[in-house]
């Protein structure tokens, strides 16, 4: 009820902190854990330490602390109710710095979820949210597909690295107006999964990109669905496919030789 009181702090700890040995019992500590925790972790470890009621209860939890030069780390506490003597319950914390696996581990995930090429999410990100779609719940999702006409053309006239380019520039042009849900799930297919735009929104952005990639020259195919009820990211894939080839198939009409085999 008097809250915790620190009964002994290994000096390590205030490495981990960042603040001088001297420094360490001067901290709260009240709380059962450092004052220095980000707020939506403190929250999470007062929830924590209110579950270990007898001894013998153990909790585990990651964390981010903030140091007092403004650095987070990422710490892995180890907690255990180990007994009660005549100050009350004694809680046993481990604390370890795991800052330097938590980077790695985000930059792997990175690595496996974005396209080397553009910095768009690749196929394998796409791939996930067509399967979390199934178990998604969305007010509206809109949907598009875009393709770049013409990429072949582009490849065989002036080479591969001009072909690379032209994929960079569209991308980016995509990436401006729908930042965090773009990918590109093949050499010139791109998507866009927006579960938060509006129908005037989304359309308002499939406009802007449309308009850039005429004023770059860039010529691009465009499929859409949007719905606002029975949202299903596979389904409206499928739908935003099929109108993207519809469009893909007026296009080459006109320019039969810049036809790509497929």
């Amino acid at each position: 009820e008097d809250g915790y009181e620190p009964a002994f702090i290994n000096p390590a700890t205030a490495r981990i902190i960042g603040i001088p040995d001297e420094e360490l019992q001067s901290l709260d500590w009240s709380n059962g854990y450092c004052e220095l925790l980000v707020d939506e972790d403190a929250q999470m470890a007062r929830s924590l330490m209110a579950s270990l009621k007898n001894p013998g209860d153990r909790a585990e939890m990651v964390c981010k602390l903030r140091r007092p030069s403004g650095e987070i780390v990422y710490i892995s506490s180890n907690n255990e109710f180990i007994g009660r003597d005549d100050r009350g319950d004694i809680i046993q914390k481990i604390v370890f710095d795991i800052s330097d696996r938590i980077e790695l581990e985000q930059a792997l995930e990175k690595q496996s979820f974005e396209d080397s090429l553009t910095g768009m999410f690749n196929r394998n990100k796409f791939n996930q949210q067509l399967s979390d779609g199934h178990d998604s719940s969305f007010d509206h999702l809109g949907i598009a597909y875009f393709d770049i006409n013409g990429l072949k053309r582009t490849n065989d006239l002036h080479g591969h690295r001009a072909g690379d380019d032209l994929i960079r520039r569209a991308a980016d042009i995509i990436m401006s107006c729908f930042e965090g849900k773009a990918y590109r799930i093949g050499g010139d297919e791109f998507m866009i999964i927006d579960a938060e735009s509006d129908r005037k929104l989304f359309g308002s952005g499939i406009s802007r990109v449309c308009r850039s990639m005429k004023a770059h020259h860039i010529s691009i195919a465009v499929g859409l669905s949007f719905r606002e009820e029975r949202c299903n990211v596979e389904e409206q894939f499928d739908e935003a496919d099929k109108n993207m080839y519809e469009a893909k198939g007026q296009y080459y009409r006109v320019h039969p030789s810049d036809r790509e085999e497929r």
